[in-house]
């Protein structure tokens, strides 16, 4: 599923699986113990552009890797978003995101300026970096909200060790954490 029309690379062997707009894609693995999606450090192992959709459960989410040069250089937005690159609707259910990093902001998700809403629930957050703000998420737009989750051992060196909501004047959604142990 490729955003040919960005220039963003098509081929997930070597860079992330980009989601296009008017896409919904959903991925309902067996279990976070069972199913696993490793992105080998080689990038971040999903890309959602702007109309795009993703629904990942029931899986682990590792080895997202999102440095600002290198490789990272063919896909959207480097240096942000270790494990998910989201500027359309994410939603993370019952699994497991764990040693993702990314050189600049968000960790694990990078929510950009169209996105709609990122949401993470009952799921375990552990060992991701930022080398910038948000350990966990950077969010530029859009709704966040994290419910029911274990987060630990996360970290931003500048700020935000979970969340950092960037506020620029634009349009953003209210951030949402309940239920949740951090």
């Amino acid at each position: 599923i490729a955003d040919t029309a960005s220039g963003q690379t098509d081929d997930p062997a070597v860079g992330d699986l980009d989601i296009s707009s008017g896409v919904q894609l959903t991925i309902t693995g067996a279990g976070a113990s069972s199913t696993t999606i490793d992105a080998n450090d080689i990038d971040r192992a999903f890309a959602v552009h702007s109309g795009g959709s993703l629904s990942l459960s029931d899986v682990t989410l590792k080895h997202g890797a999102q440095p600002d040069s290198g490789l990272s250089e063919d896909s959207v937005a480097p240096g942000y978003g270790g494990a998910v690159y989201n500027d359309g609707t994410l939603s993370i259910d019952s699994s497991v995101l764990t040693e993702n990093s990314a050189d600049e902001g968000g960790g694990v998700v990078y929510a950009d300026d169209a996105a709609n809403a990122t949401s993470i629930t009952n799921s375990t957050i552990t060992g991701n970096v930022a080398d910038d703000e948000g350990g966990v998420i950077y969010a530029d737009s859009g709704s966040v909200k994290l419910t029911g989750d274990t987060i630990t051992h996360t970290s931003a060196d500048s700020e935000g060790g979970v969340l950092y909501d960037y506020e620029d004047g634009t349009t953003e959604g209210p951030v949402t954490i309940s239920n949740s142990t951090i």
